[in-house]
């Protein structure tokens, strides 16, 4: 893993030639969770995904959409690669995108990732830089609560 973070270029060129299906979609699946929960929290919306079936339902949406945009993403890529005289197949492009989301994926499973700590955080921030104009106490609660 140290690899990634200190040689990402040599990482993927090694990814690429020994194992380019090695964990894409599980990748661009956990990418995409991780990406739509911290939409969320940022959103002031984290509150939704209290009830273990709203959760489920996300993460499932989330799955599907990860794996859709991975195939997408890569056809897309694909097209505009080869525009510009690129020759990357789309098997490989797959595995670019899918491996791009580690930072996010290890961004979920970090502490500060707790909902609640990230709206108190956000609220606060909120509240210091508007402080001068407003006078409103509750300026930044959602419904919400940790």
């Amino acid at each position: 893993m140290d690899n990634l973070w200190l040689r990402p270029r040599q990482t993927i060129e090694h990814i690429l030639s020994t194992r380019p299906r090695h964990l894409v979609l599980p990748l661009a699946i956990l990418g995409s969770i991780a990406g739509y929960y911290g939409l969320l929290v940022s959103g002031g919306a984290a509150g939704l995904l209290a009830d273990w079936r709203s959760w489920l339902g996300f993460v499932l949406l989330s799955a599907v959409i990860g794996i859709v945009w991975l195939y997408l993403s890569a056809l897309i890529l694909s097209w505009i690669g080869r525009l510009l005289g690129g020759d990357a197949s789309t098997l490989e492009l797959r595995a670019v995108v899918a491996w791009s989301a580690v930072p996010s994926i290890l961004g979920f499973f970090r502490p500060s990732a707790d909902p609640c700590r990230a709206e108190q955080r956000e609220r606060g921030h909120a509240r210091r830089l508007l402080r001068s104009w407003s006078s409103d106490s509750d300026f930044g609660r959602s419904s919400f609560s940790c």
